[in-house]
């Protein structure tokens, strides 16, 4: 008798997993069946079996692996959708890259209108030294000179040259000229008996050097100050005058070309 109780419980629990898998397990109850059993079952002494009573194990029972098991869950297919996993979100797609702006095309120059006859030049402020000569005041830029020096501390070389030429002396192994300045800018003016020269001034990057009578000192002359000479043919030594410090400003480039034009030989 206690062996068909045992099997018994052991169908119900057989009965309970069978349940389990078939999605039943809300309506069957291990105790609720047991205690069924129980109550049909008429009551039992039990007293232990005997060694020739257990039963037996051997060949009866059949062994297997637990790998080989294979369980199949029998579920509906609303369910079996539900348990699935969620697919992975798709990666968004990274955002193509602006097109870079197309450089704007540089404006075409505007065309330099043409010189006006008789225009000014326009030039920056001079800085002037203002040197005497022969009575009158001459301007000369200064970024155009190079030093002075008294003429009396000169050793002076007379011979020969042409009669614009005072004479030459030696300085760094270069050969200067001494220029007699009245008579090259003033020639209608000029008078050789008159003439009190006692410094020169050394022209920048020449051979030339510009014999006056002394130096008045240093001024800044704008350009507006400057009364422009509109003929330079008839004195291409003149940039023009300054009625403010009573002077003639000097155009040291175009005197130093016409200086070298000039032969010097007479």
């Amino acid at each position: 008798m206690s062996e068909q109780i045992l099997n018994r419980q052991q169908q119900l629990v057989k009965d309970y997993l069978d349940n389990l898998l078939a999605n039943k397990a809300e309506d069957y109850s291990v105790e609720a069946a047991l205690a069924d059993a129980s109550a049909n079952t008429e009551t039992v002494i039990e007293t232990p079996l005997s060694a020739a009573e257990l039963p037996k194990t051997g060949p009866d029972i059949e062994e297997f692996d637990l790998e080989d098991l294979e369980i199949t869950l029998d579920l509906p297919e609303d369910e079996i959708e539900a348990i699935q996993p969620e697919p992975e979100p798709e990666p968004e797609p990274e955002p193509e890259p602006e097109p870079e702006p197309e450089p704007e095309p540089e404006p075409e120059p505007e065309p330099e209108p043409e010189p006006e006859l008789n225009q000014a030049p326009v030039v920056e402020p001079l800085k002037c030294l203002i040197v005497k000569m022969h009575g009158i005041k001459l301007a000369l830029p200064i970024k155009y000179l190079q030093g002075a020096r008294y003429l009396n501390a000169l050793s002076l070389d007379i011979s020969g040259g042409a009669d614009w030429v005072l004479g030459s002396y030696e300085d760094g192994g270069l050969n200067n000229l001494v220029i007699d300045t009245g008579l090259w800018i003033i020639p209608e003016r000029y008078e050789h008996d008159l003439a009190g020269y006692e410094q020169i001034v050394k022209l920048r990057d020449s051979n030339k050097a510009l014999a006056i009578d002394s130096m008045e000192g240093s001024q800044v002359i704008e350009e507006s100050q400057i009364t422009w000479n509109n003929n330079p043919k008839n004195r291409p030594w003149l940039l023009g005058t300054c009625m403010k410090f009573q002077c003639a400003v000097v155009n040291i480039p175009a005197l130093l070309q016409s200086l070298d034009n000039a032969p010097e030989m007479a």
